[in-house]
């Protein structure tokens, strides 16, 4: 079950360890339809860069992907969120969750 004001359960999240193969999801609406989107990242694009995760060759549209989740392709489990800004595509992976929302796996 999942908690109040959650929207992904605890047991579906973890705290990556470093860059890995995972793949971006988000939802793409036009014309009254939406879409499921994936994008696969390979570790092998990730670079670290402080507390973010800089990805190298991945041409991302800020439109449908700023703000997509970002899933492990070894667990599938949500490890981050994909942001796209001046610097190009960044993942932000967890840190943390806050109290009471359960713990993530590591």
């Amino acid at each position: 079950e999942i908690p109040k004001q959650q929207i992904v359960a605890a047991d579906r999240m973890r705290i990556p360890q470093g860059p890995e193969d995972c793949f971006a999801v988000n939802r793409r609406s036009g014309d009254g339809e939406s879409d499921v989107v994936i994008e696969m990242i390979g570790a092998e694009q990730l670079t670290v860069n402080g507390t973010l995760w800089n990805c190298s060759e991945a041409r991302f549209s800020r439109e449908v992907w700023h703000g997509a989740a970002v899933i492990s392709s070894r667990d599938e489990k949500v490890i981050g969120m994909l942001l796209i800004n001046e610097k190009g595509a960044q993942i932000a992976p967890l840190s943390d969750l806050p109290s009471g929302l359960g713990q993530p796996t590591r």
